[in-house]
């Protein structure tokens, strides 16, 4: 026997630059801890069958009009619930919400217009009983409490209020926060983004060290042009009580009055006043510039 090789196309890219191609192109299989489900009691059974029967019109009451609703049938269980495709849309939804590293089966598309063509419903019901087939496929989903609950609670009212309680279930912001039935996730990551990361944390653990100074250092530089405008303000009010005394004793004396020392006190007293006011202007500019800059960072308990 002989081994083939496949060569690689030729290209007019240098060696150096194909091979660094090759290195950005790397990928690393990760697994960390997320958390653990716990399975309904669709995921111990083998032998899940479901079916989607024929269309039926349901009656909307004498305010609202009617729609169309898919008998559901599962077994093993013996379930059987009515859904609409509202219902469906509704399961794909939260389960893409949910469990977002997982890759959910397409549905049919929602219409602007409603049809009850009787071909298409039917194609649409198809369509439906093969997403839940291929739901069936993932051990997550159909570990899920949201299949479970749309397979199983037979009455509308009581599924209406699971679907608003399901609902709550918070997205996962972390891969920590991602659930799976083993409590493992597995996730890739390539050459370029685990350098991204890397460098990313880095800087982040440098930053982080600054950027609790800056806060410590921008709320003293408040603290001191606050201290200075003040200090202005109160030299300022000494000139004001310097001149009230001396037009006080210009009003009590016929000889040697000095009205040149009451223009020097009111010059004094504006320019002191003037510059506290600049003060004040240049702590609300610092906040505001400050408030920018360290908009995104948290404030360690230390700080507040």
């Amino acid at each position: 026997f002989f081994l083939m090789i496949r060569r690689p196309p030729r290209s007019t890219q240098s060696r150096s630059s194909a091979a660094s191609d090759v290195y950005k192109r790397q990928i690393y299989y990760k697994t960390t801890d997320g958390k653990k489900m716990e399975p309904t009691k669709l995921f111990y059974s083998p032998d899940v069958r479901i079916t989607v029967g024929r269309p039926e019109m349901g009656s909307g009451g004498f305010f609202s009009a009617s729609y169309i609703v898919y008998s559901v049938n599962t077994s093993p269980f013996n379930w059987s619930v009515q859904r609409r495709f509202s219902d469906f849309f509704w399961l794909r939804s939260a389960l893409q919400r949910v469990y977002p590293g997982i890759i959910v089966p397409p549905i049919p598309t929602k219409k602007s217009t409603r049809s009850f063509d009787a071909t298409f419903l039917q194609k649409r019901g198809d369509f439906c009983e093969k997403f839940l087939h291929e739901c069936l496929n993932s051990p997550e989903i159909k570990a899920s409490p949201f299949l479970h609950a749309f397979l199983s609670i037979e009455e509308d009212k009581a599924f209406t209020n699971r679907k608003k309680d399901l609902d709550k279930f918070p997205a996962p912001k972390t891969i920590q926060e991602n659930m799976s039935v083993s409590g493992k996730i597995d996730y890739v990551i390539e050459n370029e983004r685990k350098l991204f990361c890397n460098y990313s944390n880095d800087f982040i653990t440098n930053a982080d060290p600054i950027y609790t100074r800056l806060r410590k250092l921008s709320k003293q530089l408040i603290l001191d042009h606050t201290q200075i405008s003040n200090t202005l303000f109160q030299i300022g009010d000494c000139f004001t009580t310097l001149f009230d005394y001396s037009t006080q004793f210009n009003d009590n004396v016929n000889l040697g009055k000095n009205h040149l020392m009451n223009e020097v006190y009111v010059n004094l007293n504006n320019m002191f006043v003037q510059w506290g006011n600049t003060f004040v202007n240049q702590v609300n500019s610092i906040q505001d510039y400050l408030n920018s800059c360290l908009l995104y960072t948290s404030p360690s308990p230390r700080d507040s």
